[in-house]
């Protein structure tokens, strides 16, 4: 079974093998395409969430970088190497 995106595109499959009691029917495919369609779901959600946690790191990095530049702006007189 495909897992596709929002847009139909495939992004990954489902396979369902050995079904304990008899063959597999339209009532498992049924059954498996919802778990595909929750499979997609979980995959954006861990996408989005990978990438909310990268930018995170990258403001992070960014405002100390800029904290930083604010501090040695304040301990040193414009164009002098003299302390206030």
């Amino acid at each position: 079974m495909p897992v596709k995106d929002n847009e139909g595109k495939i992004i990954g499959v489902l396979e369902a093998l050995n079904k304990i009691n008899g063959s597999f029917n339209n009532e498992d495919e049924e059954f498996i395409n919802l778990i595909s369609e929750q499979a997609f779901i979980i995959l954006r959600n861990c996408s989005n969430f990978e990438k909310v946690v990268g930018n995170q790191y990258k403001l992070q990095n960014l405002l100390m970088v800029f904290l930083l530049s604010s501090n040695q702006k304040l301990k040193f007189k414009k164009g002098s190497n003299e302390a206030f």
